[in-house]
């Protein structure tokens, strides 16, 4: 391990740089309001049963950020070090169950840097486990639990930083098929600010 990192740090500082970076995705992250662009349609498929959409009320189900969303959050994330991804691949979801548990997954989430830097791309892969708790009608509370985090930069992976075990609450709103959050306060809690809701 000494050895994979020794040569690592001799070979790739931008690497390096760009990894050493990462806390801040994993402990300082933020809910980041932004506009998501609404559903074409939010008719039920011919294929699929209403009770299945009645069922996914409120927040229980899976959401699925907005690319929109996931820039705006990863712009202030990194602006402060002088580089913030220009685009994005791959999916962040959000899974509420109905007994208070929140999954956060990172499905190939690749953050490409400006050029300029060269930086090459990195790589989110994995899952953060939270519980919530809904406080008032339309503030939540997201208490971080554990997580199971990589970060990949030309081929060498790192373990992403633990999660903060304290509590953030914030403010959302259910419209159709959106789900936005805004006002936080509290310990951070990774999170972009709109989602669209999946089935």
């Amino acid at each position: 391990m000494t050895t994979f990192f020794s040569t690592f740090c001799h070979s790739a500082p931008k690497q390096i740089a760009a990894l050493a970076s990462l806390p801040l995705i994993a402990t300082s992250l933020i809910f980041t309001p932004a506009q998501a662009a609404l559903p074409t349609s939010t008719t039920a498929p011919a294929d699929i049963s209403t009770d299945l959409y009645a069922q996914a009320s409120g927040l229980t189900g899976t959401w699925r950020a907005t690319d929109v969303a996931v820039l705006e959050m990863l712009h202030q994330l990194y602006s402060p070090s002088g580089a913030a991804p220009e685009r994005i691949t791959g999916s962040v979801y959000a899974t509420f169950s109905s007994d208070g548990m929140l999954t956060v997954s990172y499905d190939e989430l690749t953050m490409y840097m400006p050029a300029s830097e060269g930086i090459p791309p990195i790589t989110l892969r994995g899952n953060l486990d939270l519980s919530y708790e809904e406080t008032t009608p339309g503030n939540l509370a997201v208490t971080g639990i554990t997580h199971n985090i990589e970060a990949e930069v030309m081929g060498f992976t790192m373990p992403g930083p633990d999660v903060p075990s304290g509590t953030t609450s914030t403010g959302y709103s259910v419209s159709d098929e959106v789900l936005t959050f805004n006002a936080l306060n509290g310990d951070p809690v990774y999170f972009p600010g709109s989602w669209l809701r999946t089935y």
